[in-house]
């Protein structure tokens, strides 16, 4: 659990758990984006692309990698393509990033994403989409699943 780390804090222990875990990983990522490029801290920002390249390269392609990212303005700062086995959560705000409505709504996903999966444990990523737009349409915001493989939709996100 990291809370207001340094980008270089940060980076290493992304590293170290996306090259160490072996089984489930769930990367949780709420607060400042970097002009949706990435994410930005106090002594600095890491590049999407930057945080897509310690992903690709420190990935063992067996561990089931979650990433939910819960920001103020839109998407996620996770780059999965080109990584095997991963999921990643966000969400599409549809009012601008400098609303008042924007900044009201965020954490909404990561309460509906907590209950719902609290509710339905075994819940795939295809049904968590289809319970998850409802509710956080009424916000102006759109569940974006994205998945490495299409087979990852009709499994259970978390392992049991």
């Amino acid at each position: 659990y990291l809370y207001n780390p340094r980008r270089e804090e940060y980076t290493t222990y992304l590293t170290f758990f996306m090259y160490r875990t072996q089984e489930a990983l769930t990367v949780f990522y709420s607060g400042r984006e970097d002009n949706n490029e990435g994410i930005e801290f106090k002594d600095g920002s890491l590049s999407k692309s930057y945080i897509s390249e310690i992903i690709s390269k420190n990935s063992n392609n067996k561990t089931h990698t979650l990433f939910i990212t819960d920001c103020i303005n839109s998407g996620s700062v996770f780059d999965i393509k080109g990584g095997s086995n991963m999921i990643s959560f966000s969400v599409k705000k549809l009012c601008s990033p400098e609303s008042k409505e924007s900044k009201r709504s965020h954490g909404i996903l990561t309460y509906y994403f907590s209950k719902i999966t609290s509710d339905c444990p075994n819940i795939t990523p295809n049904r968590l989409t289809e319970r998850m737009n409802p509710s956080l349409n009424r916000f102006n915001e759109v569940f974006s699943c994205e998945l490495t493989s299409n087979e990852l939709g009709e499994s259970p996100i978390f392992s049991n």
